[in-house]
């Protein structure tokens, strides 16, 4: 029986009482692309939704609308619906352009928005070279022609397209070709810093996009498409770009055998530097490097009409970066302060104790107690004067570090930018995404008042460390509680399926293939990890697993559980391993390794669990839901609720 997504509209659908949805092309983190039919026209069209991932929800068996997954994310929901329209409308305007997919109609409907653009039929050059092999760097340098003009068209307006690669161009009948899916399209400017689930492609994401502050531009779509160029005449995937800031052993095309023009090669890969900066800033610099050896073949730059000013953007965006990691140091400042001022209340309020409890004994004794009461009060008043010396000069020495630090951070930023940077009251991002209000350095705050003990105790229970994956500005605890919030992912090649929940990461990567996933939440200090992927082993099956369940075995600090692979009546061997990875015991991991006779298939789980022994806190409860959706997890049950997953245990509805 055919199976589909519940969060995509059932094939009959009917939009703007014009276009019939026959099938889901594809999605990623902005939105979801159908095959449809103009009904007006009859003419087959693309139909792309706007469905930022993580963030709404829907059940097309009870209504085709979207609904927020928190209240909380209205307000972005609908600026990224009003960007999505407006690059429809930008497009739009490109038409004409023959390197770019056309623009049809555009239209809002089911709490959303729809981009109707025209259906390519054609093979995409990830497949082309699959099927026919490598292309000479001249002829795909001249069958790449229009594209850069499109591209250099689209960047002069603003925009940009973040997702080149050899899957995103389509060669046609006619020998044409066409930059497609512009769902991972954006126009940066005044839309903020936060950003949507994205999937990297491995080997075409420039380093800025793994970087959550990482500024991007055309810089970023040329690197992209000159690893898209470097893949079709090499063969080869380059390495992933923050691999190779590490370490850079890209080789070059004439060192794989490509026969290349060295001005061409050079071309190619400065467009392909690790470092923006290194790169070209713009597609008129690389194409005329990269075609001034290409004989008959050349390059139209349209320089009529106002360009965006990129390098403007670019210090802008810089300036704002700066002010938002001054702003989140004075932040951080202010809490020190606030802390030293309630540790000042806490010790004047025990001082107040101690006097209270002086007097007492003075006033209730007689003669010789009470000169030693007299005694021990002067001894006791002595410490408290030394205790409040000692911590007033304290407070005066942490107050001058932090505006010295500050101070010198002011200093370099501006050294950095070649101007001054002026911190104001006004509200700013800070790091962690959310909205803050600056402080100037002339600001003060009033002592906070003494607290009692009971106070005390209360604030401290309050300040228990909370999961950051599990409750921030992506997801509060009860939004991943429930089978309908997780996404089900299918591997490239079709040889395996996985669920995870749909509000717990903010970084996904997925290589070319699609059968490696790397999904994760980056909360500072803490991070959540999931890795899914396989590889190639052939072999006894048994003998496999057992290999690759021993290795993590040993490297597991100590193991809390275990289940020794064995065989299996569907020819696949399992096993499952899981503990803290290292004596500080902070950081637990869960893996499940398999083997089917031909390749591993492994699910990896790192996580913080600040109670690693107790068996029903939420975090143990995703890990039982990915457990349950993994294809090659080996279990019977259907994922259950959290209600089913505490005591007394219902182990829920069996596949």
């Amino acid at each position: 029986m055919e199976t589909r997504d519940l969060h995509t509209l059932a094939p009959g659908t009917i939009l703007h009482s014009r276009y019939v949805i026959r099938d889901v092309l594809g999605e990623g983190g902005f939105g979801i692309t159908y095959a449809g039919i103009d009904q007006v026209l009859d003419v087959e069209v693309a139909v792309k939704e706007y469905y930022p991932q993580g963030f709404v929800t829907r059940n097309s068996i009870y209504s085709e609308e979207l609904t927020l997954s928190q209240p909380k994310y209205r307000e972005f929901f609908q600026a990224g619906k009003e960007k999505f329209l407006q690059e429809a409308r930008t497009l739009a305007k490109f038409n004409k352009e023959e390197g770019i997919v056309s623009v049809n109609d555009f239209f809002e409907e089911n709490n959303t928005a729809y981009i109707v653009m025209e259906y390519l039929d054609g093979i995409n050059l990830k497949d082309f070279v699959a099927q026919n092999g490598l292309i000479m760097p001249n002829e795909l340098l001249s069958l790449l022609v229009p594209l850069m003009e499109a591209l250099d068209a689209i960047h002069r307006q603003g925009l940009i397209h973040r997702d080149i690669s050899p899957d995103n161009i389509m060669l046609l009948p006619d020998g044409g070709v066409k930059l497609m899916d512009f769902g991972a399209a954006r126009e940066y400017t005044n839309f903020g810093e936060k950003s949507l689930t994205v999937v990297l492609k491995h080997g075409y994401a420039p380093e800025e996009q793994y970087r959550s502050k990482g500024i991007q531009g055309p810089w970023t779509d040329i690197y992209a498409l000159c690893a898209t160029i470097y893949k079709c005449i090499t063969g080869v995937t380059p390495m992933q770009s923050i691999e190779r800031g590490r370490e850079d052993t890209l080789l070059w095309p004439s060192q794989l055998g490509v026969p290349i023009n060295p001005r061409t090669e050079q071309a190619l890969m400065k467009g392909l530097a690790v470092l923006q900066e290194n790169r070209y800033q713009n597609i008129a610099d690389l194409c005329a490097d990269l075609y001034s050896q290409e004989g008959e073949v050349t390059v139209g730059m349209n320089s009529a009409g106002q360009s965006y000013d990129w390098q403007q953007y670019y210090a802008l965006q810089q300036m704002q970066a700066q002010q938002a990691q001054i702003s989140q140091q004075m932040h951080t400042s202010q809490q020190l302060y606030n802390s030293q001022q309630i540790q000042r209340s806490q010790q004047l309020h025990t001082s107040q104790q101690i006097q209270r409890s002086q007097q007492f004994y003075q006033d209730g004794s007689s003669g010789q107690q009470l000169q030693t009461g007299n005694d021990k009060t002067q001894t006791g008043m002595n410490t408290i004067i030394v205790v409040l010396i000692t911590l007033t000069a304290a407070l005066v020495a942490v107050g001058i570090f932090m505006m010295v630090r500050i101070s010198r951070g002011d200093k370099n930023k501006a050294d950095n930018s070649g101007s001054e940077i002026t911190v104001s009251a006004e509200n700013t991002t800070k790091s962690d995404g959310t909205d803050d209000t600056e402080e100037t350095a002339e600001e003060t705050t009033e002592p906070a008042p003494a607290e009692t003990e009971e106070e005390a105790v209360t604030e401290e229970a309050a300040q228990e460390p909370a999961l950051p994956f599990m409750d921030n500005d992506y997801i509060d605890i009860d939004s991943c509680l429930e089978p309908s919030a997780y996404h089900i992912v299918t591997s490239g090649d079709g040889e395996f399926s996985f669920g995870y929940p749909k509000y717990m990461f903010n970084n996904c990567t997925v290589n070319d293939s699609g059968t490696d996933y790397w999904l994760s939440f980056d909360g500072g200090e803490d991070t959540m990890i999931l890795h899914v992927y396989e590889e190639i082993n052939e072999g006894d099956a048994l003998t496999n697993a057992t290999n690759l369940y021993n290795d993590y075995y040993s490297q597991l600090y100590h193991v809390n559980y275990k289940k020794v692979p064995k065989n299996n009546s569907d020819g696949m061997s399992r096993g499952i391993v899981t503990g803290p990875t290292d004596s500080t015991e902070q950081t637990l991991a869960y893996i499940l390794a398999a083997n089917n006779g031909k390749k591993n298939y492994i699910m990896e789980m790192y996580y913080p669990d600040s109670q690693p022994h107790y068996d029903y806190d939420p975090i143990d409860y995703v890990i039982d839901c990915v457990y349950r959706y993994l294809s090659f997890g080996g279990t019977t049950y259907l994922p259950r609720t959290y209600d089913q997953f505490l005591p007394p245990t219902d182990m829920g509805t069996k596949k």
